[in-house]
């Protein structure tokens, strides 16, 4: 295998693990955008509906009063609005059960609604023979009947909040343990992408050096001061190979760069050193 396709590899392997981890964190961010989503559908029309329900049944409870004080007309007028309204938002959440025990919470509702319907209608009638009983029937009859009904869509209203708000905290605690994940995630392939980046660059360097064979005493020419630090742990330095031959280093034509005069202070403050073959350099031909 070729420098280049170990380098292609490399580099294709850690970019491919970067597409991954960014389709993964979206796929993760989709699905939390779906619990929201879900938690709207299967929750909030339901408590919109308890809530609608119980709001147009207290409007019947007036018409009531109304047909009580004599109102009859305006009884009846807001008698069919708040009924055909309390029977539509019923419709909504009789199909619209996704929880547990909401199915006996409407079954419920529909039960105590009949028999609401059939003793306001039996008032209203009394009401037009102009029977003085009607205000004994409210009290003993009609309000216990308004009461249980609207218990019933106050236990409906109350489990779908129950279950909107334990979604919620389910949802929560996933988002933030998927954010742990997706961070220890990206610190790994952070890190591998370092090992990576230096390994690659050091068999750049090893397969440069070992295509250059060098010798005791050949001069080796530095270009720049990072040229000595790549070099300088390949060879062994002995005090028995001092004052034999000097590493000259061309830093460039210019007298005054940066690199002539940090090689003027080395050599002013050390000794001049042989380099020595390490064991790796081939022998000389002979």
């Amino acid at each position: 295998m070729t420098l280049r396709t170990k380098l292609l590899t490399g580099y294709g392997v850690f970019i491919t693990a970067l597409v991954v981890l960014g389709a993964w964190s979206a796929w993760r961010l989709h699905e939390m955008g779906k619990v929201s989503r879900r938690i709207m559908s299967e929750n909030y029309d339901s408590v919109v509906a308890a809530q609608e329900m119980k709001e147009s049944l207290e409007r019947q409870d007036s018409a009531a009063l109304f047909a009580l004080l004599g109102a009859r007309e305006k009884a009846l007028t807001q008698l069919r609005e708040h009924r055909a309204r309390f029977d539509q938002n019923f419709q909504k959440a009789a199909h619209n059960i996704t929880e547990t025990g909401e199915a006996e919470a409407i079954a419920a509702i529909q039960r105590d609604r009949d028999i609401y319907y059939q003793r306001f209608d039996s008032s209203i009638t009394r009401a037009t023979s102009s029977n003085n009983s009607l205000r004994d029937e409210y009290f003993n009859q009609l309000e216990p009947q308004f009461n249980r009904l609207r218990a019933d869509c106050e236990h409906l209203l109350q489990l779908n909040q129950r279950a909107m708000l334990a979604k919620s905290e389910s949802a929560a605690g996933v988002a933030q343990l998927w954010f742990y994940r997706t961070l220890l995630i990206a610190g790994v392939l952070v890190a591998a992408g370092l090992y990576l980046a230096f390994f690659l660059a050091n068999r750049i360097v090893a397969a440069n050096l070992a295509a250059t064979p060098v010798y005791l005493n050949d001069t080796i020419t530095f270009h720049t001061l990072s040229e000595i630090f790549v070099w300088s742990p390949d060879f062994h330095f002995f005090d028995a190979c001092i004052a034999r031959s000097q590493v000259r280093a061309r830093a460039s034509r210019s007298s005054n760069s940066p690199m002539k005069r940090g090689l003027s202070q080395a050599r002013a403050t050390s000794r001049p050193r042989r380099i020595c073959r390490s064991s790796w350099l081939p022998s000389p031909a002979m």
